[in-house]
């Protein structure tokens, strides 16, 4: 436990980290860990604790597609199936005439990041309008629009990997139309939150904080806290779930492990990584469902998002870390990694 809380603290002395929280769960061990970094935010607020929520950015992401391999389990929708059929009207005429044919990309392309499909989060002006208008709302269409309005296509569908929002927000509108409901209460239900442990774990604007919540952590872009950004501009599949660390690592380890799916194919899908991924053109190996990590000699499974935050699982020693630095700066990757790392050295310790 010392050295576990050691790492927090080296990792929040750097400046530019606002305060480090982290979980670990390691039944193997014996062990269930929260801790928080003492050291004062950026800002001099009070310090978070080991039970602040945050808003979990791209780390939604396996969660949406953990609740789209729900729907599959249940027959309600096919892997390989086009998605023509799966979306909102609308969106599949944006599709269209952004030069995609919503009949040619399948739902395993947008899960594993091979539709073809721009990623509006990458445009320059998304990023100058998110920090210009802070309280702006956005639309799911809107998202889309700027994304396809970007260019052509990347590439026919299947034929090269590339990290998308946009397709994650496609895909929030597929399960919402395929269950009938909005995107929080659907994809609680698919992955059964009460099931695996979950208290302090929402979908922000669509369902209410749990009573005991506290308030949501500072997280930062720079030294500008963004935490009160409304949350629309990353609400509709690519992010939108709030939680702890203590949350994150339950949620992490039931997805890697499969306990969220009733077949073990199922699992066997989540883990699929398209022959158009090429390790060098991404940050991170992805699959169907997760990011794939190097940690140490080891390889972990989960996912990172943008505010310096991540969940990771190693199903061999079944040990899963969650851990956030509240930090959105380029360089936060390095940062949060070097903390994962520092982490999983102290339990080898």
């Amino acid at each position: 436990m010392e050295r576990l809380q050691q790492a927090l603290e080296h990792a929040s002395q750097d400046p530019a980290v606002p305060g480090a929280l982290a979980a670990v769960l390691a039944p193997g061990l014996g062990l269930t860990w929260a801790g928080a970094s003492t050291h004062r935010l950026m800002d001099g607020r009070t310090a978070t604790r080991p039970d602040t929520p945050f808003r979990l950015a791209s780390t939604t992401k396996m969660v949406v597609a953990c609740a789209v391999f729900r729907l599959i389990e249940q027959e309600r929708l096919g892997l390989y199936d086009p998605i023509a059929g799966m979306i909102d009207p609308g969106i599949a005429a944006q599709l269209a005439v952004g030069g995609i044919d919503p009949g040619a990309v399948t739902l395993a392309q947008l899960l594993g990041h091979t539709s073809g499909l721009r990623d509006h989060v990458a445009e320059p002006s998304y990023a100058a309008t998110v920090i210009s208008q802070p309280q702006r709302r956005w639309t799911r269409a809107e998202q889309v629009a700027l994304a396809l309005d970007a260019g052509r296509p990347l590439a026919p569908p299947g034929q090269l990997f590339r990290y998308s929002d946009t397709g994650y927000v496609i895909l929030g509108d597929i399960i919402e139309r395929a269950t009938g409901m909005t995107l929080g209460p659907a994809v609680r239900g698919l992955i059964g939150y009460d099931r695996i442990g979950l208290v302090h774990t929402w979908w922000e604007e669509q369902e209410p904080a749990p009573a005991e919540a506290g308030t949501r952590a500072a997280q930062f872009m720079g030294a500008e806290d963004a935490s009160g950004h409304d949350p629309s501009f990353d609400l509709f599949g690519g992010g939108g779930l709030v939680s702890t660390v203590g949350d994150l690592a339950k949620l992490t380890r039931a997805l890697v492990l499969g306990e969220v799916f009733e077949r073990p194919a199922t699992l066997a899908a989540a883990y699929l990584i398209s022959p158009a991924i090429r390790a060098p053109e991404a940050f991170f190996v992805h699959s169907n469902a997760f990011m794939l990590f190097p940690v140490g000699s080891r390889f972990g499974w989960g996912h990172a998002g943008f505010w310096g935050c991540v969940g990771v699982c190693l199903p061999d020693r079944d040990i899963t870390i969650a851990a956030t630095i509240n930090q959105a700066r380029p360089e936060t990757p390095d940062r949060l990694f070097r903390l994962v790392a520092d982490l999983f050295a102290a339990l080898d310790a």
